[in-house]
């Protein structure tokens, strides 16, 4: 959940079972940040671009895919899935009922913070 009142967007187009296992994926690489990067603020860029744009073979592949089947090109398409991944992470961090975030907007990337960190110890 968030700590301050976020916007949050539903993302249209993927069938319920698409956007659960993207969310599902999304939620597996936040806690895997969580675990391994504590205290730094993470972006959608951080968990999924880089070395990790290649999304093919995962369930984010279907947000791309979606636009490339409305007729967007590659480009396009990615800039759009970008954004619908962002707004996937956003959702997947505010049901979260276990862990609060907070939120920084830094030029155009939003980052995310976890605030209650001392839940997450092992």
């Amino acid at each position: 959940m968030f700590i301050d009142n976020e916007e949050i967007r539903r993302v249209h187009g993927l069938t319920e079972e698409q956007t659960k296992l993207a969310k599902s994926f999304i939620k597996g690489a936040v806690y895997c940040w969580l675990k391994n990067r504590t205290d730094e603020p993470f972006s959608v860029r951080d968990l999924f671009g880089g070395v990790n744009t290649d999304w093919q073979d995962t369930p984010l592949h279907d947000v791309w895919h979606k636009h490339i089947k409305e007729g967007k090109s590659n480009d396009e398409a990615h800039d759009l899935a970008r954004t619908d991944v962002g707004w996937l992470l956003k959702t997947v961090l505010d049901e979260d009922k276990y862990r609060q975030f907070s939120s920084q907007k830094r030029e155009l990337t939003k980052f995310y913070t976890w605030e209650n960190r001392q839940d997450f110890e092992e």
